[in-house]
């Protein structure tokens, strides 16, 4: 997502390179400000994205959408990549910066999907409804201020069931899944090819500053 500049002006927009065979950023402007939103729901009839965002002092798209109005014009491209579902036994895990991409998730599964989803979030007024196939166990954790985490200890004592073809998918703080993965490689005994997860965000550092796939 593309937040229009305080002073308003024209969007910038990345060209396809056929060779590089990716979306790169023209060398003659100068990189806008991105951040990157999991989809929440999509209306076709309507037109009408929607995203879930936290409002917080100094947030690009909270500042924008604070101040929004009817007419107000936002920079959007995607999608970018989404779980490929095979029929795995599935564990979608995260915390609360992935509860959109994992509402999401739930709703686009097949009714038979067998799982769970472990998510860690900091009151219990965060622990909201969710849409899932009845085979999916929902699990809510919640990591009160100045507690430590619960998610990795949550998800590598999972006991995976004999004869199936297991599949974790996570979006979590960077510090968090680094240890999630070695934890799921050392306890778990998954191969890579497993796990897939994605670093959401990094402590006190804003998006560009980091990595959203480092690997431990």
């Amino acid at each position: 997502m593309q937040a229009p500049s305080a002073g308003g002006g024209c969007f910038a927009w990345p060209e396809f390179d056929a060779e590089k065979g990716r979306l790169v950023w023209p060398d003659n402007i100068e990189r806008p400000t991105l951040r990157t939103y999991s989809l929440r729901h999509f209306d076709v009839n309507r037109q009408q994205l929607t995203i879930d965002l936290v409002s917080h002092e100094g947030g690009v798209a909270s500042s924008w959408a604070k101040n929004a109005k009817p007419g107000d014009k936002l920079g959007i491209w995607g999608p970018g990549g989404k779980i490929s579902f095979n029929g795995q036994w599935l564990v979608l895990v995260g915390d609360i910066s992935a509860l959109p991409a994992i509402s999401y998730s739930l709703e686009m599964l097949p009714d038979d999907a067998q799982g769970k989803a472990i998510i860690e979030v900091p009151s219990d007024s965060d622990c909201i409804p969710l849409k899932a196939p009845a085979g999916i166990e929902i699990i809510w954790l919640v990591q009160h201020q100045g507690q430590p985490s619960q998610l990795v200890e949550a998800v590598t004592s999972i006991d995976i069931p004999t004869n199936v073809s297991p599949l974790i998918w996570g979006g979590m703080e960077c510090g968090l899944a680094k240890a999630l993965r070695r934890g799921i490689k050392q306890k778990l005994r998954l191969s890579r090819d497993r796990f897939y997860l994605i670093n959401y965000w990094r402590q006190g550092i804003p998006e560009g500053g980091f990595s959203h796939l480092d690997e431990e």
